[in-house]
């Protein structure tokens, strides 16, 4: 990246549509940019850096989904060691992680939009998406919980 005080000298000359000039106008207004340059400029860093910080972002989520993934998974062992009234107190108990997981799935599937470059993902898209069928996890019992993940994860990309 480069410094304020570098001399910016280079000159780069690029086609636009009428609509990503006006959304470029738009944001330099409501950024209170001086000049289009300068708001192309940082519109360029800020992708820049988005697209740095998108691919650690993925790895930490990763990591999220794995740690849960072994939460479900033991959650399922002592839940299926349980008498039959206490066992329903476990699905109950996992009710809220499911909704933990949905929201960072939910994140997850915005940083494949930035990094892909799309905007963000619709409801649809995000239902549409492997990653989108984690909704169905909070209405099941945590052992179909746990069959519906392992199929998301062995599935191949882009399979249903």
């Amino acid at each position: 990246m480069t410094d304020d005080k570098e001399l910016k000298d280079q000159r780069v000359v690029t086609m636009m549509s009428p609509s990503e000039l006006e959304s470029i106008d738009d944001w330099m207004f409501k950024n209170r940019i001086r000049s289009r340059g300068e708001a192309i400029r940082r519109l360029c860093q800020m992708g820049l850096m988005v697209d740095d910080k998108a691919s650690s972002a993925r790895g930490l989520i990763k990591d999220a989904i794995a740690a849960f993934h072994r939460h479900l998974v033991n959650l399922v062992d002592v839940q299926e060691k349980l008498p039959p009234e206490m066992s329903a107190m476990v699905d109950t108990a996992g009710e809220g992680a499911f909704s933990a997981f949905e929201t960072i799935t939910r994140v997850n599937a915005e940083i494949i939009a930035l990094k892909v470059g799309t905007s963000k993902m619709t409801d649809e898209q995000f239902r549409d998406r492997d990653i989108g069928r984690v909704g169905q996890l909070s209405r099941m019992s945590l052992r179909g919980a746990l069959e519906l993940f392992d199929k998301i994860r062995n599935e191949p990309k882009g399979g249903k």
